[in-house]
């Protein structure tokens, strides 16, 4: 009996040994790790964008001087009607200005909601004063009666001179804020935050007048 055992006790003493020997076997995670891009905030964010199709979004708001231009006021029931507006001219104040075309229903009825909100901007009396202004795409080829009706904001006709849609990287609904040195602050576009939704409304009314206010 003691012979019929050794083969079996022989092979166990193998394999403990082997077992000994051998490197140990790591468990894996049943994860990996989150990366910093896995835990960013996905949530809609103001950004600058280029005027093409692609909506292309950069980190973050580019904080930078923008070019100069100058265009006529179209708006006969403006203040300013007939003369010159520049971005240069808004030195001391803040202005922001909408970028639209006159063949989108959407984007004249954004005007109407700006008009409301100028008003009540200049009620509150911020410290520094707040100018809305309408700017009219190349598309609209000088159709700007849709964004006149009922309404004295100022509004420019773009043109291949200026171009500043294009030199300012906006795209169509967007509201461009500039600070009181000519520096952009804020792209807050229409096209998902319409103005007649008192949520948007009062979240871009805020910005301003936080801006105004420092």
């Amino acid at each position: 009996m003691t012979r019929s055992l050794r083969p079996s006790f022989a092979l166990l003493l193998t394999t403990l040994l082997s077992a000994a020997c051998s490197p140990p076997v790591q468990s894996l995670p049943d994860a990996e790790p989150p990366t910093d891009a896995a835990t960013m905030d996905t949530g809609p964010r103001d950004v600058v964008r280029p005027p093409t199709d692609a909506m292309v979004a950069v980190p973050d708001v580019a904080e930078t001087p923008l070019p100069d231009f100058a265009l006529a006021d179209q708006n006969s029931a403006s203040s300013t009607s007939g003369m010159q507006i520049s971005l240069s001219a808004q030195r001391g104040r803040i202005s922001a200005w909408y970028f639209a075309t006159s063949s989108c229903h959407f984007c004249v009825e954004q005007v109407t909601q700006l008009q409301r909100m100028q008003a009540e901007l200049d009620r509150a009396s911020p410290r520094r004063p707040v100018k809305l202004f309408v700017i009219a795409d190349l598309d609209s080829d000088g159709a700007t009666a849709a964004f006149t009706m009922g309404n004295s904001l100022p509004v420019l006709q773009d043109n291949r001179v200026a171009n500043v849609q294009s030199n300012w990287m906006a795209a169509i609904r967007d509201v461009v804020v500039v600070d009181d040195e000519g520096t952009r602050r804020l792209v807050y576009n229409l096209t998902t935050r319409s103005l007649t939704d008192s949520t948007f409304y009062d979240d871009l009314k805020a910005r301003l007048l936080a801006l105004s206010n420092r």
